[in-house]
Formats: C-alpha cells, structure tokens, sequence
C-alpha cells in the first residue's frame, strides 16, 4: 500500500472492527473510493476486478443505471418504511411478482435484510409452525455439516451441531449419519406430500 493514503483512512480505519479478520494480524484493508461495473478503483488510483460481487451483494454490478434510477427514485418518495403494521407498493408489488413464481401454496413471502438473517427466520417459522399444531418438540434440522449457513447464531450453529439421525419411523438407529437415515430421508423428500407442497422432486 503507498504512503499516500486518504485523510478518512488514517483518521478513521482505527475505529473500524472489521468482519471475519483477526484485526491483531490482519493486513490494512484497501482504501476504495469509487466503483463501475465490476472494477473497484482505489486510493492510488489502482483497479481491481471484484470477482465475488461484493460478497454477492452487487451481482448487478456497481452503479447499475437502472438500479440507481430506481433507488433514487424510491429515496425522494420514501426512504424506509417497516412492515410493522404498515406496507408500502414496494413491498406489495415484489411480494407478489415472487409468490407468481412459487410452487403450489407457497404463496407468502417475508422480507430480511440478509442471506444470513433469512436462515435464522426459517428455523424460527419451522419451529413456531410445529409449535402452533402444539408439537413442542420438533426443533431438530437437517443441514450439511461444517456448511456454511450464514453469520448469525442460529446460522453458524447449525454448521456446527453434531450430525443428527433423522428419525422418520419408531426403529432405532445405531449411526448418526447411517445409511438407514438416509434412505428413509429421501423416501420423505420424494413423497407426495412433500411434492404437492413444493414441487421439488430430488435426483435418483
């Protein structure tokens, strides 16, 4: 990195904590000061192509002329508004063009801020779902073990909870990851009435 860096860098860069780094360790992070397409340019004037689209966030690349219309637009009308007891054409309007898209009855749609976030809402509404039949005990997930699910806590715990035999029967299972499980969960994932809900059929 050069000598020359940033007045908002040297003054500032102190107080930032930054995400998955060990800042005891870590290198400076680069000083970016503006962006095109898929090229961030820095303080020193060089260009770097973002291959990971700003950790996926900018997958329309940055300063996307349409996007940009649209955000300007929406901030001169409304900034924010929450969806506790309130909505906005916004919200209605893509709520509805993504459940045109969904299989059968999957016909809501609830809005997070994040990838990760949106993994802690689903094992939320899958237990209150269970809970609400009064099943109090069906809190138990299938996920890839050492996967990443998000960054929150639910999210990361999932990826690191002991792989668990999904048990669909009253036998016993004397493997927590035995091909019995398996077999039995595939059987599930390929019903008709997880069919009927989802219209997802896995490979043989």
């Amino acid at each position: 990195m050069t000598k020359d860096l940033p007045d908002w860098f040297t003054e500032g860069y102190g107080n930032i904590w930054l995400p998955y780094a060990q800042m005891q360790t870590a290198d400076d992070a680069l000083p970016v000061v503006a962006t095109d397409g898929v090229t961030i340019e820095l303080a020193d004037g060089r260009k770097l192509i973002d291959g990971i689209a700003s950790w996926w966030t900018a997958c329309h690349g940055y300063n996307n002329p349409v996007m940009q219309e649209k955000i300007i637009s929406q901030v001169k009308n409304m900034s924010h508004i929450m969806l506790g007891g309130l909505v906005h054409e916004g919200a209605a309007t893509l709520a509805k063009r993504l459940a045109d898209l969904l299989p059968g009855d999957l016909n809501h749609v609830f809005f997070s801020e994040s990838g990760s976030v949106s993994v802690e809402i689903a094992l939320k509404m899958a237990v209150q779902y269970w809970s609400n039949l009064g099943e109090e005990g069906r809190h138990r997930f299938v996920c890839f073990q050492s996967g990443y699910h998000g960054d929150t806590t639910a999210a990361c715990l999932s990826a690191v909870m002991r792989p668990v035999c999904i048990k669909l029967s009253a036998d016993s299972c004397s493997s927590n990851s035995c091909a019995l499980c398996r077999k039995r969960l595939r059987r599930f994932l390929n019903s008709a009435h997880f069919l009927r809900k989802t219209g997802i059929k896995l490979r043989a």
